[in-house]
């Protein structure tokens, strides 16, 4: 009888195995959807939602215009005033953030941008950086102290896949996709 029942699941299991479909490997497009929103700090994921990008401007003390990427996890709600402004966040998860330093400034150019811990603003570099817990007793922050963002655009949507090692060595990863507003907020 125990034979007879291997035998039946063994036959399911390769009528379900030949029904599926080969995936195609040859399209290396993806959507929002189909590529990974993820924060991953030590190994453990955490789902990247909403995110915007807050303009200050150029001035004399940096190249090009500062623009922070700003990023939260789920469980966090960004509310954004009249202007479109954000005004409040709700709930508890990650913040990532990047004050970046880009030649355009009505978005984040295409290009890889470094740490810079010595904040010179030069372009191309992150001055500071960082990804903190928001809504948690006892709020941590990891600042970076190295690593690099690679940045792509394609018909207005942005793509950031991005390493850095932030302060007691924790590794942070994360890669996100999609048109993201620029804010003023100069």
């Amino acid at each position: 009888m125990k034979i007879k029942r291997l035998l039946i699941l063994a036959s399911m299991a390769l009528i379900g195995f030949s029904a599926c479909t080969k995936d195609s490997d040859d399209d290396n497009t993806t959507t929002p959807q189909q590529f990974p929103q993820e924060l991953l700090i030590d190994g453990t994921r955490y789902e990247l939602t909403e995110g915007f990008v807050l303009s200050y401007g150029q001035s004399s003390f940096h190249q090009g215009t500062n623009l922070d990427l700003n990023v939260v996890t789920s469980g966090i709600s960004v509310s954004f005033d009249a202007s479109g402004s954000p005004d409040t966040a709700t709930g508890s998860g990650y913040i990532f953030y990047l004050e970046m330093y880009s030649p355009d400034s009505t978005f984040i150019s295409p290009g890889t941008y470094t740490i810079d811990t010595a904040g010179s603003g030069n372009l191309f570099t992150i001055s500071s950086g960082a990804t903190f817990t928001y809504g948690i007793a006892n709020e941590v922050e990891y600042g970076f102290i190295n690593g690099s963002v690679e940045v792509t655009s394609s018909n207005g949507v942005s793509t950031f896949v991005g390493t850095f090692t932030a302060q007691g060595g924790k590794e942070v990863k994360f890669s996100y996709q999609k048109a993201l507003a620029v804010i003023d907020d100069n």
